[in-house]
């Protein structure tokens, strides 16, 4: 997985589409995202295949952001498997800035987490490498 960008996006009709336009207009393709919001905040969580003019069109239009390099983890598909990882995190005083399911198959999820330790968070989660 590459760099992982978490940006601040007003949450009103077109907010999405203008980010993801400017990132086209640069040619820059988006590999993962999620997005969304409540009340007047939105966000968009994206990898892309360019992460320098991703970081360049972020800043032209202004859009606050920040940024991680992403750790694939491999967890069990069932309910509860993800709380109990973040929960580890979270014990040892981790942050997380972006996550996203990027895969599932034969009872196991695909999961791209970006965080403020990344180190730390190997150590905790023990990721895998998984293909892009």
């Amino acid at each position: 997985m590459g760099t992982q960008f978490v940006v601040q996006i007003e949450n009103h009709p077109g907010a999405l589409a203008r980010f993801a336009h400017a990132l086209a207009e640069r040619g820059v393709n988006i590999v993962h995202c999620a997005a969304g919001g409540a009340g007047t905040v939105g966000y968009a969580i994206v990898e892309t295949e360019d992460d320098d003019s991703a970081r360049a069109v972020l800043r032209s239009i202004g859009l606050p952001f920040v940024e991680g390099h992403s750790i694939t983890v491999e967890l069990e598909d069932r309910p509860g498997a993800l709380a109990e990882a973040t929960e580890r995190l979270a014990a040892a005083g981790i942050g997380i800035r972006g996550l996203l399911i990027v895969g599932r198959r034969d009872g196991v999820v695909h999961v791209a987490i970006t965080t403020d330790d990344e180190v730390g968070a190997k150590e905790l989660l023990n990721p895998t490498l998984v293909p892009a």
